[in-house]
């Protein structure tokens, strides 16, 4: 069995993930990745019970401990994940001692609870290793709860004193809609819950946990946070495909190094990037006679800068001299996103300085306004 190590628990970070495709080979990909826990997510996710083993068996001979989260506590659906092989079971929306103390039983085998025995499972390699199974059962599998609602806060306390319960674990999110401030996690009020619930974990021996995210990761951590899972197999997919997309298309006014680029370009002359996004609505429009049947109206190709004159307007722009200069350029790169041919010939800073700053017949680039 992959059972979480109970002294790193109590004394090291762990890092964990939320899988939420139901996918046994986005699970192994995880479990091989070096995670020391994974999240088989079956409340919000795309599995079922039906496909729970193979996710299962795709953590097999990895570093990374299975943990199961279930939609309420069943005592069915409980001795069902833990036959097939889980290490633990995350109990969603646990807002009481009395929920919690459902949870712990449910997970435990007599005496310390009501979990039925049974000898050829999984879990214990189908009766290979039932007496060792049986022996450390109790002792070694994990009770995540859920803390995601105010009454839960309140009861942290009293819900970390229950023997039984390891970990509490803090879903942000329904917890910042549950407390008026959804998916804002910087609240004071917000972040005086969280350390309510790890003042509980401290005082009892038990560890805090939470699914957090970029920009909050330090803030989590120094907190007290030692079981904290990050991101989703679900996101990451959706990064890679969108990142993917942007590298064969080539780089968008909605880009990260796109916009990085242009806070770079901005900075010196306090124009946020903000001001930019929210005074370019169309990024660049352009009429160009040479877009024959497409229209007359788009974002003309480099090719045509040689052919055709376009005046370079900056209207109702800052004063300063540079900031329009920087300004030029910045349109000029969303006009070079926006193109359907190769951009090779203008990679270089002064080819798109020179290209930007001569004045060309023929076409007019218009540029949307931009105010201090």
């Amino acid at each position: 069995m992959q059972w979480i190590d109970r002294t790193r628990l109590h004394q090291d970070f762990l890092a964990g993930t939320f899988l939420n495709l139901g996918s046994p080979t986005a699970v192994e990909i995880a479990a091989a990745t070096g995670f020391d826990w994974l999240l088989l997510d079956l409340e919000h996710g795309s599995g079922s019970l039906g496909g729970l083993r193979a996710m299962l068996l795709a953590c097999r001979g990895s570093q990374s401990a299975p943990i199961v989260r279930i939609p309420s506590v069943d005592p069915d659906v409980v001795k069902f994940v833990m036959d097939s092989g889980a290490a633990g079971i995350m109990f969603p929306y646990v807002s009481s001692p009395e929920a919690a103390r459902r949870a712990v039983e449910a997970m435990k085998y007599p005496p310390q609870g009501s979990r039925g025995v049974a000898g050829v499972i999984r879990a214990t390699d189908y009766g290979r290793h039932w007496s060792t199974y049986f022996a450390e059962a109790n002792q070694k599998s994990l009770v995540v709860v859920q803390i995601e609602t105010p009454e839960a806060v309140a009861a942290a306390d009293q819900i970390a004193a229950i023997d039984g319960v390891d970990v509490l674990f803090v879903g942000p999110l329904d917890l910042s809609v549950n407390m008026g401030c959804p998916g804002d996690f910087s609240p004071p009020h917000f972040v005086d819950a969280l350390k309510t619930v790890i003042a509980a974990c401290d005082a009892h021996g038990k560890t805090a946990g939470i699914l957090t995210k970029t920009g909050y990761k330090a803030q989590h951590r120094q907190l007290g946070f030692r079981f904290v899972a990050v991101g989703s197999d679900s996101i990451a997919v959706l990064d890679g495909m969108k990142a993917n997309l942007e590298k064969l298309r080539g780089s968008t006014a909605d880009s990260p190094n796109a916009w990085t680029a242009v806070r770079s370009d901005f900075a010196p002359f306090n124009v946020t990037v903000g001001q930019v996004r929210a005074n370019l609505p169309n990024a660049i429009a352009a009429r160009c006679p040479n877009s024959g049947s497409r229209g007359q109206e788009r974002a003309y190709p480099p090719r045509c800068l040689h052919r055709c004159r376009a005046a370079a307007r900056a209207r109702n722009v800052v004063t300063n001299e540079s900031t329009v200069r920087k300004y030029q350029v910045y349109c000029f790169r969303q006009f070079v996103s926006n193109c359907d041919c190769p951009t090779t010939i203008l990679r270089k800073p002064e080819d798109r300085y020179n290209a930007m700053s001569g004045l060309m017949d023929g076409c007019e680039l218009v540029f949307p306004p931009l105010h201090e």
